[in-house]
Parts: C-alpha cells; structure tokens; sequence
C-alpha cells in the first residue's frame, strides 16, 4: 500500500470515528444502563417492571440485555467519552477495510465511507444496540455476496445479534430472502438434491441458535405481534420522516434515490433478491424514518460499487489535465470536511464531559430534576414519554409514568401509549391521576399537558419553571413537599 494511501487510510478513521462519536444523549440510554446495572449487581436477567408504578405485572421481552450489559460495564468504568470513541473507532476500521477491498478509486472510497458514516452516525448508534446490527448486516451481506466462505461464521453472528438487539430478525429476513432466490436459481440450473439441501444448512442453523436468548421462542413471538403495532406512529423514529424542510426533503431524496440506484446496479453481481430488498426497505423507509438506516446499510454495497465504476470510468475518459483538476479539489474538500468533522466533535466531546451540558443541550429536564432533588415531592409523576429513560437513569428515586420501553406495551386492545398521547384529555388524565395518586407532572413548557395544567389553577400550581421542563403539582394533601 502506497504511502500516501496509509495517510489517507489514517485520516478516514479518525474522521469516522470522530463522526460516530455520540453523548449519552438517546432518550432509551438511560433504561438500558439501568437493566446493564441491575445484571452486573445482581448477576440476573431484570425481567419484572420496577422502574415504573404503572404496568408493574408486565413481563417484558428484553432482547437487549448483552447490550445493556456492555453499556453499563463501559460507560460506569470508563466515562462517556472513550466505550464511545472505541466503537467508534471500531466501525471505522471495519468499513474502510471493507471498503477498500471493493473499490479501487480514491474518490469513491472516501464519498462511500463518509457517507456511510454520515448515516450512522445520525442514528447515534455507538450508545445504541443498532450499533451492532448494522455491523452484522453488513459482515451478513458482504458474506452472502462477496466472500462465500464467509457464511460459516453467521450462525455465530446471529447468536450474538439476537441478544444484543432485535433487529436480528431483518437479518433473517434477508438470509431468507437470498437462500429463497438462491434455491430458485439451482433448481433451474438443476444442481444436485444434495447441494440445494446444503443450502439451507447455515440458514437453519441461524435460525435455531436465535432460540438461545433468555426469552426463548416468546422473544420470536412478541417481536412477530409487534410488527404492526398501530402505536408505533407515536413515537418519533417510526413514524414519517419530517420532509417539511426543503434540505430534510432534498436529503431524504437523496438517500432513497442512492438506495434504489445501488439495488439496481447490483442486481447482476448479487442477484434479483438484492434489489427486491432495496424496493422493499425504501417503501418502509416512507413509512418510518428507522428504516432510512436500514435501507441505506442493505443498499451500501450497490452504492459503492456503482460509484467506484462511474469514477473509474471517468477518469479513464478524462485527459491529465481533468483528472488533476477533480483530484485537487477532491483532496480540498477532504481536508475541509475533515476539520468540520473535528470541529464539531470536539464540541460534542465537550459536552459529553459534564451531565449537565449535553442534557440540557439535548433538552432533557437537568436542571428541574436537581431542583426535585434539593425539593422532594410527595407522591408519584407523571412524566414526558422521551424523559421517561432519562429520569430512570437520572432520577431514581421516583419511578416513572411512562417511558421508552413501553411502546406496544398494552392490557386487552388498549395500548397504553395510546392513552399517554390523550393525557392532556381531563377525562384520560383524571382516570390515571385517581387510579395511582399523581400528584405532579414533569413535562415540556409547550406540551399539550403542560398547556391544559396551565389553564387549571384551582387543581393545579408551576412549581418549577425553565427553559427545557415544567412541574406542576396537584393542589391537594397529598402534593406537599417532603
């Protein structure tokens, strides 16, 4: 490898792993280092629910505890800044040299390999389980592609991916959708009954060790009802991408159109399958603004093979003079998006060095929860969904109303998310005050609560005020400081 190539390879993974370096800041982080805590104390599985009074019966399916368990280990022992950094630094190297193996221009490697991260990382996946799961998709597909010999080791992989995240299950759906098209193409080709029974070997064996979780076969079952839940519009990731904003339109564009592009150029090398799969996550990804990543990791290799062919074949057509010209200026934007990329993580790196510079930047209630500390309220909150993580995280002492994992969370056809996003409704908020003594509220100054609470004087005071969060406390007995 050329020298200069050795440099460029440096720069890259810095600037990736700078890209994907995230604060703390995801509303399920704190959820997930509580579960971690909870096993590494107690050495068991947290199946019950204690962090919150409402649902406390519900047996939860946690697919995550591996990954529960690695973020608490990590991130209580060494900060917040380096388990960060490591997977960043981690991803980088796997993609580049993923990367580097297929594509032979300059300029595609460096558009691909900071697109891919680019895309990662505004997922902030290095303090999330997707982290692990748009590895395993792209280790999964490179090997069902690229490197055959590979496939033996994704029995392994799925045995890790089922307990650290579930998205294991589009892996499958993937496995299945190649070996399926794959059983076609030797059926027609009349391969022996031995090879096509062989086929199905490495993807059975992913599935039955996907039976080797904590949960067994219910994980399989809950992840199946949950598929579509009509609650999932609630919450943010999965409902539509906000294209409201031109450069958010312009952008999401952008992506589909790269997916669509790459699944159809690969179609000849990968097979139908490959772009049959890139349509049926970009439809999904219309539908909920999680898919975009999904969509854009399966369609990566299409992407980045197509770019390396179009730049290959323009240089080959364009004279010295041309080629010098694109060469410098693409080595000016290198540099300048590389000291962007520094300028903005160091920043990022800043506030992860203090809790109450990133939580206040990401809006979460810092400020009123040390308020609560230094004044305790008697009785139970009532609190903003996105918070709910947070304060389990942050604020202990008080469990909470409701909070990420509750999202399919249900009794009979009520779902209880259902509910929350009617809270503001004085029938649906009374029903729940009387039914587990609420006697305060943390929520948004602007929330729709927040704004009926207001308008309530006679049953309702602020008892705390700034710019992220508002309390209210119930006029009654039961709402005296403590």
């Amino acid at each position: 490898m050329a020298k200069s190539t050795k440099w460029i390879n440096v720069l890259l993974v810095i600037m990736g792993t700078l890209m994907m370096f995230s604060t703390p800041s995801d509303p399920d982080f704190g959820w997930h280092y509580k579960y971690g805590e909870h096993f590494f104390s107690t050495g068991q599985l947290l199946k019950e629910n204690i962090f919150s009074y409402t649902y406390t019966d519900y047996m939860w399916v946690n697919s995550y505890w591996l990954f529960e368990l690695i973020l608490f280990f990590t991130h209580s022992y060494f900060g917040h800044i380096v388990p960060t950094l490591i997977l960043g630094f981690a991803a980088s190297v796997f993609c580049l040299a993923i990367i580097r193996k297929l594509a032979k221009n300059e300029i595609a490697v460096y558009l691909s390999f900071v697109l891919l991260a680019g895309i990662l990382s505004s997922y902030n996946i290095t303090v999330r389980p997707h982290y692990y799961s748009s590895l395993f998709m792209l280790f999964l597909l490179y090997s069902l592609i690229f490197v055959p010999k590979l496939k033996m080791y994704l029995p392994l992989i799925f045995l890790f991916w089922v307990n650290l995240h579930a998205e294991f299950v589009i892996g499958l759906f993937v496995l299945g959708t190649y070996t399926f098209f794959e059983a076609i193409r030797m059926y027609r080709q009349k391969s022996p009954v031995k090879d096509l029974a062989s086929l199905f070997g490495i993807p059975a064996l992913c599935v039955a060790v996907t039976l080797i979780n904590p949960n067994g076969i219910n994980l399989h079952i809950t992840l199946f009802k949950e598929l579509t839940l009509p609650v999932k519009s609630y919450v943010q990731e999965w409902s539509h991408y906000d294209i409201e904003k031109f450069e958010r339109y312009i952008t999401y564009i952008f992506i589909l159109t790269v997916a669509l592009v790459g699944g159809f150029y690969m179609r000849k090398k990968a097979g139908l399958w490959y772009f049959l799969l890139a349509i049926f996550f970009a439809l999904f990804s219309i539908k909920a603004v999680y898919m975009i990543r999904v969509m854009f990791v399966v369609t990566f290799y299409g992407f980045l093979l197509g770019t390396d062919k179009f730049f290959t074949d323009l240089m080959n057509f364009l004279n010295d003079t041309n080629k010098a010209i694109i060469r410098r200026f693409i080595t000016y934007t290198y540099y300048g998006a590389f000291l962007v990329v520094l300028v903005n993580s160091l920043w990022k790196i800043m506030l992860a060095t203090d809790t109450r510079y990133w939580s206040i930047n990401h809006k979460y209630p810092y400020d009123a929860i040390s308020f609560v500390k230094q004044n305790p309220i008697k009785g139970r909150m009532l609190n903003a969904y996105n918070w709910g993580g947070y304060l389990i995280w942050q604020l202990p002492e008080y469990q909470t109303f409701i909070d990420g994992r509750m999202t399919s969370w249900r009794e009979t056809d009520n779902y209880f998310m259902s509910d929350y996003y009617r809270i503001h409704e004085p029938k649906i908020l009374n029903k729940y005050v009387t039914q587990y003594g609420i006697t305060w509220v943390i929520d948004y100054p602007t929330s729709k609560l927040a704004k009926y609470l207001k308008q309530q004087p006679g049953e309702w005071e602020e008892y705390y005020k700034d710019e992220n969060s508002v309390i209210y406390v119930k006029k009654d007995s039961n709402s005296e400081t403590i």
